[in-house]
């Protein structure tokens, strides 16, 4: 007897697939936690339920052909949820190969300086659906192919075991729980399954029909398996010692505290350890404390070329940094040393946050290095900071005043790799620069115009991540909401449009001081990012767009102020001569409204776009963005599979019924409705059965009230042999048996197996 045609107790299918989707979603949901926001884990779960749909499908088909089938629907939701600006008409093509090759290629480098959860990278986002979607087809694959329930789950819980091990909170019971009910009730049904080769496990007596349906060895199970459950996931926690150390540890204990990566996301930091103290500071400057700089956007998002600070040197032992051999030295400007010695707590990380420009630093049992070009301090791949670490650090800040800094003609530096945008950077970021900074005669003057500008937007750090080609236009010209990383890394692209040498710093606002201690404490929720610029002469300078954000130590020129505002259109003291605040032509003298940031940027901004053109922005206009056009495609085919599949199965026999130019062969299409009806439900003929022994195990089953599967088995055999010679008599009562045994058959089915039912694609029957 072939596999595939062992005999199955009733309804061990549809509990095989019920705990397998459970298990599915549960595991799925688990490793969801592994990027940011809600709206991945959702599609993550769509993905598994359309993997396990397909191969759900094509179970009956050759496994070739259904793993064939299985990689075409990946590639086509790979281009519909990761790259859907390169599909046409929702189909993945050529350009959605090359951006999956590209993204393939960058999978382990993002994964090696990311942190879950992870913003959702298109490489990362690759690597997440693919996994998901083999989990679930191989799941199901070794469920019913393979009828090993035991191997089915071991894909899922390597997705429920690989979230527990890379987030920060570890595993959660929520999923554990649903995931081990799931497994039980596959298991359960698998065991079913097992049951019915042995023979019939049903029986129809008392009023009790789930007790009578499973028998008293599967209520046996059933009370084994709950309370099974129930020790494993309650009794630990009333063990001593559950909290305690490990015994053996297997990871570094300074794995525990946290860390701010400064490739990923700022916002995790934000939100999830707002109170988490990093850090104190002992400070007579309190400034922003940069942990590493970041010097190339790839269109999407602002990295670090050199990630592994590979050219960062020793510092010695005295503690000395000296500067890089051929390095620009600051010529001008006030020259502010910071002293600082820093206190960790539940900061860690191999980066140091400092104030920039540190001359001296010695750091308790450290060996750390310094990289001249980034400005990093680090610790190295093999150590990082951890409660209790200290240091002493010295810093020297050149803060030069609005008037030094406009008097600089010029920091444009074409071909200078801190002025690199990516090839197909859209005009409108330059269009968008140009009005921004409309009307300024010097670098200075366009910057603090795009700063205040930004700093009339909103600060909103509940934003959800955008990494979509078109995120930064539609926050430029269409939500001006976000948080720091979005306001910093909008300036610096354009800056970087102007041509202007900027880089994207990371790591912590001053913090909040603390009389008591003396001490500045900063927590998470001070994780920071801002710009820096190259000027002739002082160096890489700070300037922040953030709004409610600012640097006390910079006031000097990146505060806004009327003597400042000065120096920022045409006419301005400093090229008239003139050096009071009342310059001829001062356009923020003669009418302060045009430098007020919320007026200034809608009126230039407004002029932005109506220089843009739809070639412009060809993607940024709502008609051509076709991720939402995907997922309501998606949800239109589900609800054509909802309803249109009932309908065809309903049509298809209905036309099988009256397709019978005899009598004979329409009382066989009768009788052959019936058998498709009850095969829907789990009561199916075996292909070896005889009508009359297929008559004896349904009537065993059922308990069809008027003997109609009786008749209509009686006419289905007189129409076989009779050479199709019968009265219309009979068609007619062939039909009306038909109508009540479906009906009965369906009714002792139940509603679960009935509804389940009406969507099972299978052959039809032709005995």
């Amino acid at each position: 007897m072939a596999k595939d045609e062992d005999p199955e107790a009733p309804g061990s299918r549809f509990g095989i697939l019920i705990g397998l989707i459970v298990a599915e979603l549960a595991a799925t949901a688990a490793f969801g936690r592994v990027y940011q926001g809600r709206e991945i884990t959702l599609k993550l779960c769509l993905v598994a339920m359309i993997a396990t749909a397909i191969a759900g499908l094509l179970i009956r088909q050759n496994i070739i052909l259904s793993t064939l089938a299985s990689i075409a629907g990946l590639l086509l939701t790979l281009g519909l949820i990761v790259f859907p600006d390169t599909t046409h008409f929702l189909l993945p093509t050529m350009r959605t190969l090359r951006a999956a090759r590209i993204a393939l290629g960058q999978v382990g480098r993002d994964a090696n300086v990311t942190v879950a959860p992870a913003i959702p990278l298109r490489s990362l986002l690759l690597a997440g659906v693919t996994a998901v979607w083999t989990a679930a087809f191989a799941a199901h694959s070794l469920a019913f192919r393979a009828r090993s329930p035991l191997l089915a789950l071991t894909p899922l819980a390597a997705l429920l075991a690989f979230a527990g091990v890379v987030v920060d909170d570890g595993a959660r019971p929520g999923y554990v729980l649903l995931f081990m009910l799931g497994a039980l009730v596959l298991l359960f049904g698998d065991g079913m399954r097992r049951l019915g080769q042995w023979g019939p496990i049903t029986s129809w007596r008392g009023r009790r029909r789930f007790a009578a349906r499973t028998g008293t060895a599967a209520r046996g199970a059933w009370r084994v398996a709950v309370g099974t459950l129930g020790v494993a996931l309650f009794v630990p926690w009333l063990l001593p010692g559950l909290g305690a150390q490990p015994v053996l540890n297997l990871g570094d204990s300074a794995s525990r505290g946290f860390s701010l990566n400064p490739i990923d996301d700022v916002r995790p930091r934000l939100i999830q350890n707002p109170h988490a103290l990093a850090f104190t500071v002992r400070t007579n400057h309190p400034t922003y404390w940069r942990e590493a700089t970041l010097d190339t956007f790839d269109g999407t998002t602002w990295k670090a070329s050199n990630t592994t600070f590979s050219d960062a040197k020793p510092i010695p032992s005295d503690g000395q940094i000296a500067p890089p051999a051929g390095a620009p030295l600051a010529t001008a400007g006030d020259k502010v040393d910071v002293y600082q010695q820093i206190h960790f707590a539940g900061l860690v990380q191999p980066l140091i946050p400092l104030a920039p420009n540190p001359i001296t630093l010695t750091i308790s049992d450290r060996s750390p290095a310094y990289d001249p070009q980034s400005g990093t301090v680090t610790l190295g791949t093999t150590d990082v900071t951890r409660d209790g670490t200290e240091l002493a650090a010295t810093s020297e800040l050149i803060v030069p005043s609005a008037a030094e800094l406009a008097a600089i003609p010029n920091i444009a530096a074409p071909g200078d790799p801190y002025t690199r945008l990516p090839s197909d950077t859209p005009q409108a970021i330059r269009t968008i620069a140009n009005a921004l900074t409309a009307g300024a005669t010097t670098p200075y003057a366009k910057i603090m115009l795009m700063q205040q500008t930004m700093k009339g937007w909103i600060y909103d750090q509940h934003v959800k991540p955008d990494i979509s080609n078109d995120a930064l236009l539609r926050f430029l010209l269409q939500t001006h909401r976000g948080y720091c990383q979005q306001y910093a890394g909008a300036m610096a692209v354009l800056l970087r449009a102007l041509d202007y040498p900027t880089r994207v710093a990371v790591g912590f606002t001053s913090g909040q001081f603390d009389p008591r201690t003396n001490r500045w404490r900063v927590t998470f929720a001070d994780a920071h990012t801002w710009v820096e610029v190259r000027f002739p002469g002082y160096g890489w300078l700070a300037f922040d767009p953030t709004p409610t954000r600012t640097n006390v130590t910079i006031s000097r020129y990146d505060t806004p102020s009327p003597l400042n505002n000065t120096y920022l259109t045409s006419g301005d003291p400093v090229k008239s001569g003139k050096g009071s605040p009342g310059g001829t032509g001062n356009t923020c003298v003669a009418n302060p409204r045009n430098c007020d940031p919320r007026t200034r940027g809608d009126l230039f901004l407004g002029q932005a776009r109506q220089q843009l053109t739809p070639q412009d922005l060809p993607r940024f206009h709502p008609s051509a963005d076709r991720r939402p056009i995907g997922f309501t495609a998606l949800g239109v085919l589900a609800l054509l599979i909802l309803i249109g599949l009932p309908l065809f199965k309903v049509s298809r026999r209905r036309w099988a019924r009256r397709r019978g130019r005899r009598t004979g062969g329409r009382v066989l299409a009768e009788y052959t409705a019936v058998l498709d009806t009850a095969a829907d439900v789990g009561f199916g003929k075996r292909p070896w059965e005889t009508l009359e022994e297929y008559r004896a195990r349904l009537v065993a089953s059922v308990p069809f009230s008027n003997g109609d599967f009786d008749t209509l088995t009686v006419l289905a055999q007189r129409a076989a042999y009779a050479g199709g010679a019968m009265a219309r008599e009979d068609e007619a009562e062939a039909a009306e048996r038909r109508r009540r045994a479906s009906r009965e058959i369906r009714r002792a089915a139940g509603p679960m197996r009935s509804v389940a039912g009406v969507y099972r694609l299978g052959r039809p029957v032709h005995d």
